[in-house]
């Protein structure tokens, strides 16, 4: 196992100062609480997600990737010249672009397997109030356990705050899935390892990143006790024709649905099979 230890955190000064940034008053704190953005703490770092896209990282100011921001501000009309461009200005402030800013993280994260999540995040997030199962987290970095695996990454994180118990779930389109069967499982294996080696931190970590959350966000969630130590699969677009190899799926947690906007959080959490 690594020195590297999995943390959450994010300074009070940090905290601070981001309250006071326009970009998050009028834009990324008012749209988190209506759920059409998804705030997740890192390493004093606090990442923004939109349509399976990180639309926005803060540190001590925020960046965005180039690629959204790429936009032409002031537009008049919707077809230009090529002698347009040389009059036609990018924007000056991340204020100024959000909308189009945003509108390009949807654009290029479209048909993704992360866009798919995203689906769960907007509706389930732990910042819209009065849910009792709720989106914690997404794209969980975790260090490697050795030298052949640097980094683990977990597609996101429920939280079942009646019971205190945090879970990790693994998203797979059923396409991928069927390719790579044998893979998953060993992916899967390999997570539920880290669970197992690093339960204490992980729970101390997201003890302070809910105390962040509610700090930010003015909310009440409790803290975590406990940690499932399964990872969940969680396959989408599944059809009937497909079967998990039970021999395979041997001790594999795992939970299946057709179209990923019918999930209902209850069910993801309560209607899991096991191989």
């Amino acid at each position: 196992m690594t020195n590297v230890r999995f943390v959450r955190r994010f300074s009070s000064e940090r905290a601070q100062k981001l309250r006071t940034e326009a970009l998050f008053r009028n834009n990324l704190r008012p749209e988190s609480e209506r759920g059409d953005v998804f705030p997740a703490i890192r390493d004093n770092e606090i990442h923004f997600y939109h349509k399976g896209g990180n639309l926005f990282k803060y540190s001590n100011s925020f960046t965005t990737n180039i690629k959204y921001a790429t936009v032409i501000g002031n537009k008049t009309k919707d077809y230009v010249s090529e002698n347009d461009l040389q009059g036609m200005p990018l924007i000056q402030s991340f204020s100024e672009g959000y909308a189009k800013i945003k509108a390009n993280c949807k654009l290029y994260n479209e048909n993704k397997e992360s866009s798919s999540v995203a689906v769960l995040y907007h509706k389930y997030s732990c910042v819209l109030a009065h849910q009792d199962i709720v989106v914690l987290d997404i794209e969980i970095a975790l260090p490697g356990l050795d030298k052949e695996n640097e980094q683990d990454r977990i597609d996101f994180l429920l939280f079942n705050t009646l019971k205190g118990t945090l879970r990790f779930y693994e998203a797979k389109r059923l396409e991928n899935f069927k390719r790579t069967q044998l893979e998953v499982v060993e992916q899967v294996k390999r997570y539920q390892k880290q669970l197992s080696q690093r339960r204490d931190e992980i729970l101390e970590a997201y003890k302070n990143y809910v105390k962040i959350e509610n700090d930010l966000f003015d909310l009440d969630l409790p803290d975590p006790v406990s940690l499932d130590p399964k990872v969940c699969l969680f396959v989408f677009e599944f059809d009937k024709t497909t079967v998990p190899n039970k021999r395979l799926f041997s001790g594999i947690n795992y939970y299946r649905i057709g179209n990923v906007g019918n999930v209902e959080i209850g069910n993801m959490w309560n209607e899991i099979s096991c191989g």
